[in-house]
């Protein structure tokens, strides 16, 4: 169990207790921790620096031989008598302030200057007059400078280092710059020599005059059209204006034994950054891309580096990194595409593609079955399938068609009723009339053989047709059924209301907060509750019904439910705070607190806690928890 805080004992005894054991030192031990060393037997404490045995016992010998180990050596066998002598000797001095002072100011270093200054040395400093020393503050003239002039030693520029430098006339370029020297320095006389600041120099237009920068200090040679050669004037040339210079260096081809270019070849390919990758089926086909810069307007493309197979979607298109759809292209030939649009000059065009090698590609589906294709498919007889002959597509062509087969008909039909009658001179005029059965000769056929054969003195005749059947006929309405689905009764409730007659009516009466609104149109009736209920605000728990799963909760029931123990908790720790309030809300301070860490082995912690309030407490550690650290459990 871990102690996150002091333990104080009140001055109590530690009584029946063991430090810890351990055969090596903590790590990151604190100043004041102690341990008990399991491996030489000692007691050692932390001083801050380093551990210090604590159990540690001198005898004189050990005593004697740390004195003689350390900076501070006492030597004499006859200690007792020098410390007697030393003690004879004691005395004081009236001005120990001024030579304590003395001593700290006086170091070794003054020390060791005073000792290397000879006895009555002569004091000497610096003059502020050339060629003079001052001697105990007296100026004294010590040197004088050879010769006159502005050479006084003859110095040459040969003595200096300064043997190929050529000698000038002037101490400044400007000077330098006269009419003689530039014509030599050029090796001819240019037409003219002009001066400015270097922003101010006119166009060049090959007129062979000389141009001088007073700003930059340059000299320029117009040599050309919109050609200024700088010629001198600075330590460097610009890399533009340097002439004769290689425009391409190619390297050595590499070897076993040479380091040098390398090619690119079969099966493999290398981008825009270098980086050579090999093909993925080197047997079957490689990737290439170019790359091109168009021209104003340009839509055709040719390919150098390979070809691609047409219509098997092998070519992609990109236009500054952006790909094309492949309806902005068509694919021209295996070696060539072209764009739907024109160009601008300097666009930037990549292909990619893919070339087939080593293999056999797939046939063009378009014609490989076709008869001189590379898969053909024979011709359709009158006894196996195959392709249409050219001959047989001549038959069809010769044949009626859909429109003029339709044509036909339609004319034939109309020749056929065009003699009818005008009721009769349609189709569904003809439909109709033959009430749109079918199957109208059966019908016909059968309903002739239901008829009653005419027999003698079977017939009606008007007597036996009487006036009380014709009146009875009459009376009955038409499309009248013999059953009409109706209610003969209507029950309500246990009462069941009859019908005195064929004409009687049943009547709906409103009742007591009941209201009717009949709709005839519709055909309903509505019945409406005008009936209003207010809920009581109290009443007497007789009028509610307690259930197995609905009971009534009694005071002393609340009360020990109240009374019961509850429980409240949390992490806790951010890493910086070590004063950390957990508010549990239990509203009391008759409480347990417990402490445990967050992880695995889930140990039990002990620190020192406060209550604050019947909601509060805080809790105190020497070292700030880190982050959820520890869980805190508080029951009351």
């Amino acid at each position: 169990m871990k102690y996150l805080v002091n333990l104080d004992l009140c001055k109590n005894e530690l009584q029946n207790a063991r430090i810890q054991n351990l055969g090596t030192p903590p790590e990151a031990p604190l100043t004041g921790q102690f341990y008990f060393n399991s491996t030489d037997s000692n007691f050692y404490g932390y001083d801050g620096t380093g551990w210090v045995n604590l159990g540690q016992v001198l005898n004189g010998a050990d005593i004697v031989s740390l004195i003689n180990a350390s900076s501070y050596k006492i030597d004499d066998d006859n200690l007792s008598v020098n410390v007697a002598d030393a003690l004879s000797k004691r005395h004081s001095h009236s001005n120990s302030a001024i030579l304590n002072s003395i001593e700290a100011a006086f170091t070794n270093a003054l020390k060791t200057k005073l000792d290397g200054i000879a006895a009555s040395a002569t004091k000497t400093e610096n003059s502020a007059t050339n060629g003079n020393i001052k001697i105990n503050g007296v100026e004294a003239n010590v040197y004088t400078h050879p010769g006159t002039g502005t050479n006084p030693h003859g110095t040459t520029k040969a003595d200096i280092g300064l043997g190929s430098v050529e000698n000038k006339s002037s101490s400044t370029i400007r000077d330098e710059l006269t009419t003689a020297n530039i014509n030599k320095a050029l090796g001819f006389t240019p037409k003219s020599i002009l001066e400015g600041l270097e922003s101010a120099r006119p166009s060049a237009t090959g007129s062979l005059r000389v141009y001088i920068a007073t700003d930059t200090k340059k000299i320029f040679y117009d040599q050309g059209t919109n050609n200024w050669l700088q010629i001198g004037g600075q330590d460097t040339i610009s890399w533009g204006n340097v002439t004769s210079k290689p425009t391409t260096f190619t390297p050595p081809t590499a070897s076993n034994g040479v380091l040098g270019g390398i090619k690119v070849g079969a099966n493999l390919t290398i981008d825009a950054n270098g980086v050579l990758n090999a093909n993925d089926n080197p047997t079957s086909y490689l990737i290439k891309q170019e790359k091109f810069i168009a021209a104003e307007g340009q839509k055709l493309f040719n390919l150098t580096k390979g070809s691609y197979r047409q219509g098997l979607g092998a070519l992609s298109i990109f236009i500054y990194g952006s790909k094309l759809a492949n309806e902005a292209f068509a694919e021209t030939s295996t070696t060539s595409f072209t764009l739907k649009t024109g160009l601008s000059e300097g666009d930037v065009v990549l292909v990619e593609y893919i070339q087939l090698i080593n293999v056999q590609p797939y046939p063009i589906h378009s014609n490989e079955h076709l008869s001189d294709g590379a898969d053909p498919i024979p011709l359709a007889t009158t006894s196996k399938e195959g392709l249409m002959a050219a001959s047989d597509k001549s038959k069809i062509d010769n044949s009626y068609t859909k429109t003029q087969v339709d044509a036909a008909i339609s004319a034939a039909i109309n020749g056929l009723i065009n003699g009818a009658p005008g009721a009769l001179d349609t189709l569904i005029e003809l439909a109709s009339a033959l009430g749109n059965d079918p199957n109208f000769a059966t019908s016909m056929t059968n309903a002739l053989a239901n008829k009653v054969d005419k027999i003698a003195g079977k017939q009606l005749s008007t007597e036996d047709f009487t006036t009380a059947l014709l009146n009875k006929l009459n009376g009955i309405a038409a499309g009248a059924q013999t059953n009409q689905n109706a209610f003969s009764n209507v029950k309500v409730g246990t009462t069941i209301v009859a019908a005195d007659n064929s004409t009687d009516t049943l009547e709906i009466v409103a009742g007591t907060n009941i209201s009717i609104t009949p709709d005839a149109t519709n055909d309903k009736v509505t019945i409406n509750n005008t009936y209003s209920y207010t809920h009581p605000i109290s009443h007497a728990a007789t009028m509610i019904t307690e259930d197995s799963t609905h009971k009534f909760v009694t005071d002393a029931e609340k009360t020990s439910w109240n009374s019961r123990t509850k429980k409240y908790a949390a992490n806790i720790g951010n890493g910086t705070a070590t004063t950390i309030t957990v508010t549990h809300n239990l509203n009391t301070v008759d409480i347990t607190v417990t402490l445990r860490e967050v992880a695995a082995p889930y140990n039990a912690v002990i620190t020192d806690w406060q209550i604050v309030d019947v909601n509060n407490i805080k809790l105190l550690f020497a070292v700030a928890p880190t982050s959820g650290q520890y869980r805190v459990v508080v029951i009351g």
